[in-house]
């Protein structure tokens, strides 16, 4: 597995404050700890401490990898992921039903959006999300043998779930601000030339309850 490059604002912090250890090696670290959590989505920096003795002159970077820190557990991820279901199929498009992307690789709808901001898919427990909505999963597999058996193929879709809105895509949760503060994407694909996305961010109060603060249409490149 190839160590993917760190986030934009972990790399200028750490080009900020100095590090002796090499990036490759750091980059290693990442790599070993991906493959030994291969449900979360990141990874936090949680202190890079420079500690300088003035007589020595001697530095020395101290770097801890918390591999739950950038999903702040799998209970946060599924209840913003299903804040973000509710607010865009059950508060503005009404779906009676939700069909939802569920593969090791990113769907039509989210794939660019997902290789920008350095996001890895990850199949969705529809029974943990437990989303207000009705929802069932469907994978590459089946959705390739759709598209290759039939060709009105979105027809086909459609006529497999007539109460749905179309294919709903769903990228990992990234929280920040002592995990009070996540952003997540949400792709839905429901023809050849219609795909949308958006971005959704939501803040968590005192009493513990997730409110979205910002909903933003992206532009699926290509459409």
């Amino acid at each position: 597995m190839e160590p993917r490059p760190l986030g934009r604002e972990c790399e200028a912090v750490l080009k900020d404050i100095g590090f002796i250890l090499p990036l490759s090696f750091i980059l290693s670290i990442l790599s070993i700890l991906s493959n030994a959590f291969p449900g979360v989505p990141g990874f936090l920096f949680l202190s890079c401490v420079r500690l300088l003795d003035v007589r020595s002159k001697f530095a020395v970077c101290v770097i801890l990898s918390i591999a739950t820190a950038c999903t702040a557990g799998g209970d946060a991820t599924r209840t913003v992921q299903r804040l973000a279901l509710d607010t865009l199929f059950n508060g503005r498009e009404h779906a009676r039903e939700l069909v939802i992307w569920s593969s090791e690789t990113a769907g039509p709808a989210l794939e660019q959006i997902l290789i920008d901001h350095g996001l890895e898919q990850h199949p969705v427990d529809v029974q943990k999300l437990a989303s207000t909505i009705p929802a069932n999963t469907i994978d590459e597999a089946t959705l390739t043998r759709i598209f290759r058996d039939n060709p009105d193929a979105w027809a086909e879709f459609f006529r497999r779930y007539p109460r749905s809105s179309g294919l709903v895509e769903l990228s990992p949760v990234r929280f920040s601000s002592g995990n009070t503060v996540a952003e997540t994407y949400v792709g839905r694909s429901c023809g050849e030339h219609c795909r949308n996305a958006w971005r959704i961010v939501a803040r968590r109060d005192e009493t513990g309850t997730w409110t979205v603060t910002e909903l933003r249409w992206l532009r699926v490149p290509g459409t």
